[in-house]
């Protein structure tokens, strides 16, 4: 229903859609850096970059970290998927309800 947005968008379900995708955000960082926090460290203590990744703080670690790298790369890659699939289908969703409407809400749907 791309015509009655004002009417469905209210401030309350724009600020819980922000909550949940700072929140998502947060719940995600924080799983890595708790498993970062849990990884014993020997040998040098520097990284070539001028932010703190997660990967080059994994080559870092003493034990064998490939099984963590497939697991942060599987759910970033997830978590992109689902974000991507999402925002897709909302647009067919506009999309496909556009075409039974006049010229004009057409126009004023997509402005």
């Amino acid at each position: 229903r791309p015509l009655y947005y004002m009417v469905i968008m209210s401030r309350k379900a724009c600020y819980v859609l922000v909550m949940a995708s700072v929140i998502g955000g947060f719940i995600h960082s924080i799983l890595h850096v708790l498993i970062i926090v849990q990884l014993p460290f020997c040998g040098p203590n520097q990284i070539d970059h001028y932010f703190c990744d997660v990967f080059p703080l994994l080559k870092l670690a003493c034990t064998d970290t490939s099984l963590l790298i497939i697991s942060i790369i599987t759910t970033t890659g997830v978590l992109s998927i689902l974000t991507f699939v999402a925002l897709v289908i909302s647009y067919i969703i506009i999309l496909s309800t556009l075409r039974t409407r006049s010229s004009e809400g057409c126009r004023k749907a997509l402005s």
